[in-house]
């Protein structure tokens, strides 16, 4: 039986080539996009909110940044307190060139096109990741030197000791570039795609304070924001990450839809293919039966091949999908969660048991005991 269901998949005329490159690929989509998408609500439902601000406070006069920082982080259950310059400044040039003159991919439009906030630091940040270049010196009073996102610069075409002018309200700044940070956007934290080194005399600006602390310990941080600086709105986090949460769920679905289409595609190729050598399959099992094979191992036999050949596309689809679902989410976050083994498990379980039940289909369309005896006599006969 093993024999026979082995040699069916290489007979000639077997649909198994075609069959197995449409599942294969419908099945490898579907793996990535479960990856993808368990890893993308994990990462919000359970790891951003560890990580995200509770609240962050907007247009902090310089004067009253200090003590705004004290008072908060007296409160009981706040565990951190940051604060950091911030100003809007749209990046003008690249190398002395004129944005509007430069080649500027779609993706990094939200960068280059408008006004972006900005900000500048004297040391790097814990969680900054230091790609390319080096930081500037402590104390450094120098010509203006810029960090820049890893990601950003790369697109632009800037690397370490290129130039980049910004257009401040105060003029136009040109600052050398620096280094290259890789930057973790999906952590939500109180990062900018330019830090620039710091003014001696710094432009008007105003302060960007986030606060780390437990929900309930919320209206308490508002209270003291309201009281300290009433002029500066506040932005609970919290809310951001419902919304957010709406969107990956929404994206998710429109990608499931879309791995159902493949899968889709995938079972009409079978079923054509299926059908379309179901004649030549009775004429083989016909000679099969003339030559003695009962009919229960020949049913055995379709089962089992079915059954074989949902194995091996799931044994090779299954760990590509997966490999190349886990790629998308460390391209995009470097924290976001993996998903355990449920997701190929069931998809390789999946593969082999809807396989299997194609081949009790198509058994079930074989001819009966009697039919079977009729088609021997006439094989006998001719």
């Amino acid at each position: 039986m093993v024999r026979l269901a082995v040699a069916n998949l290489g007979r000639p005329g077997a649909p198994t080539v075609p069959v197995a490159v449409a599942l294969g690929i419908g099945l490898t989509l579907l793996v990535a996009v479960g990856v993808v998408g368990r890893s993308a609500t994990g990462h919000v439902a359970a790891t951003l909110p560890a990580q995200t601000p509770s609240v962050v406070v907007l247009n902090v006069p310089p004067p009253d940044g200090i003590g705004l920082s004290e008072r908060l982080s007296t409160l009981p259950g706040v565990g951190r307190v940051e604060t950091a310059p911030f100003l809007h400044a749209r990046i003008s040039r690249l190398n002395g060139v004129a944005i509007t003159e430069a080649d500027a991919p779609r993706s990094v439009g939200w960068a280059v096109r408008g006004d972006r906030g900005l900000s500048w630091r004297d040391r790097p940040a814990p969680t900054d990741r230091i790609v390319a270049g080096s930081w500037w010196p402590e104390g450094y009073t120098g010509p203006p030197l810029a960090s820049l996102d890893a990601q950003v610069a790369r697109r632009l075409g800037l690397a370490v000791g290129d130039s980049l002018t910004l257009a401040l309200a105060s003029g136009p700044v040109t600052a050398t570039v620096a280094n290259l940070r890789r930057i973790d956007w999906t952590r939500l934290d109180l990062d900018f795609p330019v830090l620039l080194s710091p003014f001696p005399e710094p432009p008007p600006h105003s302060l960007v304070a986030a606060v780390w602390s437990p929900p309930e310990a919320v209206p308490a941080v508002e209270a003291v924001v309201a009281q300290a600086v009433p002029q500066a709105p506040t932005i609970r986090v919290a809310e951001v990450l419902d919304t957010l949460g709406s969107t990956v769920q929404t994206v998710r679905r429109l990608l499931d839809g879309l791995s159902a289409v493949a899968l889709g595609a995938a079972a009409v190729v079978l079923l054509g293919a299926v059908a379309s050598s179901a004649r030549r399959r009775l004429h083989e099992m016909a000679i099969l039966h003339v030559l003695g094979v009962a009919r229960r191992p020949m049913i055995q036999a379709v089962v089992l091949e079915f059954v074989l050949l949902g194995a091996a596309v799931a044994a090779i689809a299954v760990p590509l999908g997966w490999t190349g679902g886990a790629a998308v989410v460390a391209s995009l976050a470097d924290s976001a969660p993996l998903p355990g083994g449920a997701v190929p498990l069931a998809a390789f379980l999946g593969t082999v048991t809807t396989m299997a039940a194609v081949g009790v289909v198509l058994v079930a369309w074989l001819p009966r005991r009697d039919v079977m005896r009729r088609l021997r006599s006439d094989t006998l006969s001719a």
